[in-house]
């Protein structure tokens, strides 16, 4: 077991920069559980190499393997290069990797599964799957499905008196699978596996901060958001530490992920029916659309941009806040700067934080065009149909407009965190073939340059 574990220092930054990379885009655990589990196995670590004990809780193993895999393919290659004595990135995160798999053989998942488990076996699948290849990629939604369900993760956990903090991240496992199956289902252009809601009834995942969960002040919060007698509240600038907003913006960010994923199994319901469409079809198909685009926008204005434009959101600002020890070499041997008195405990990079905050404006709004393009694309595999004329200048404004966000993603040094994801969970395929038939059809169309220069940058 103690073959590939990096030191003690190591770990934290790893650590850290999985909290920050990858678990701010999907959040499939409870950090503040697995803090104490992490700590804990410190505890043991050093306790061991005097008594030889056995680990007690080995089904944490192959988690624990998945955070620093996580950590490898976010944090930058100058920490890499001064931290692991390593040159590539590949490397490192492919030891990490291996570890992954063999202790999910090890704890036998998912003959026996764990909620560690699946977190484990999501992580590592979710950083590797692809878009463009959704069959050879997608196998594993099918499996963590079959094993959510066997958890009884397809059931709400409030319903059997299970505690917040752990009712949570089961939803958050449970809303991670629901999410991956949406993709593959448009990417492959095949129905999901769960086609509509009947067969679960898990409420969507909370903004609340995790510290904040089961408590008096987050039930009253709820409760006055749900009566509508207080607007909910707006994520915390990234700026402060600790502050007094109610919500995290990883989860509000994550919420609008699930919005989305909940409209595209209707759009996907519609068009992979086997019944031909009909005009109400078509009126249905406008309405989910036009309601999830006024839910992702009420999203994004909430999310603040930083106010203080001298933290960090560059490449080298980022890469030297995330080369440095994350706590001085001697509170490193006890606390994580997410724990403890003068910690936040909900945030580990505040510039990272930063450029997340940026990040989740422009994904989120890039939702909008894909279930646009998503929900145009097999009508418009024929340009010359009737649906065509009326519904070209919508479908190649958002076309144009998912192009240039994808770019922005794609490109820009500030996202550097966060390109792991990129462009395997978010290919342009949909807006890409939308503007490739009409420039085939209309060569000479004003739109025909902008749709040309677009689709050069993107091969």
């Amino acid at each position: 077991m103690l073959d590939h574990i990096p030191t003690r220092r190591q770990s934290h930054i790893l650590y850290k920069g999985f909290m920050s990379g990858v678990h701010a885009i999907s959040p499939v655990i409870h950090p503040p559980t697995i803090l104490k589990l992490y700590n804990s196995f410190w505890d043991w670590f050093d306790y061991n190499s005097y008594s030889g004990e056995s680990y007690p809780n080995p089904s944490f193993i192959p988690l624990l393997y998945a955070i620093w895999y996580g950590g490898s393919v976010t944090i930058s290659i100058r920490t890499i290069k001064a931290e692991f004595n390593s040159c590539s990135r590949s490397a490192l995160s492919t030891t990490y990797s291996e570890e992954v798999t063999r202790w999910l053989t090890k704890i036998k998942f998912p003959r026996s599964p764990t909620p560690q488990g699946l977190a484990a076996y999501l992580i590592g699948q979710t950083i590797v799957s692809k878009e463009e290849e959704p069959l050879t990629s997608s196998l594993f939604v099918s499996l963590a499905m079959r094993v959510a369900q066997t958890m009884g993760l397809h059931r709400d956990p409030a319903k059997f008196g299970i505690e917040p903090c752990e009712a949570e991240y089961r939803r958050r496992l449970w809303w991670h699978i629901m999410h991956m199956d949406g993709v593959i289902a448009m990417s492959s252009g095949l129905p999901p596996m769960v086609p509509d809601e009947t067969y679960s009834d898990v409420c969507e995942t909370s903004e609340l901060k995790d510290t904040l969960l089961g408590t008096q002040a987050a039930a009253k919060y709820q409760q006055q958001v749900a009566s509508q007698a207080r607007l909910p509240d707006n994520p915390d600038d990234p700026n402060i530490c600790g502050g007094p907003s109610m919500v995290n913006v990883y989860y509000l960010t994550a919420r609008g992920k699930y919005i989305m994923a909940r409209a595209v199994r209707r759009i996907l319901k519609i068009q992979l029916g086997t019944k031909p469409l009909t005009r109400q079809d078509m009126e249905e198909l406008r309405s989910i659309l036009l309601e999830l685009q006024v839910k992702l926008n009420s999203i994004i204005n909430r999310i603040p941009e930083s106010e203080n434009t001298s933290t960090p959101c560059s490449a080298a600002g980022r890469a030297m806040s995330m080369s440095k020890s994350p706590v001085d070499a001697r509170s490193s041997d006890i606390e994580l700067p997410g724990d403890g008195p003068t910690g936040c405990p909900e945030q580990y990079h505040s510039p990272v934080l930063v450029c997340f905050h940026k990040w989740a404006r422009i994904i989120l709004s890039l939702y909008i065009d894909k279930a646009f393009c998503v929900a145009y694309q097999p009508f418009l595999k024929n340009a010359r149909s009737r649906i065509w004329p009326a519904a070209r200048q919508s479908a190649l404004r958002h076309c144009h407009g998912f192009m240039k966000k994808f770019i922005q993603l794609a490109t820009d040094p500030d996202f550097q965190p966060f390109h792991w994801s990129w462009p395997g969970n978010h290919q342009p395929m949909h807006a890409t073939m939308i503007m490739l038939i009409d420039l085939y059809e209309r060569p000479y169309s004003p739109e025909a340059s902008k749709s040309r220069a677009f689709i050069d940058r993107i091969l």
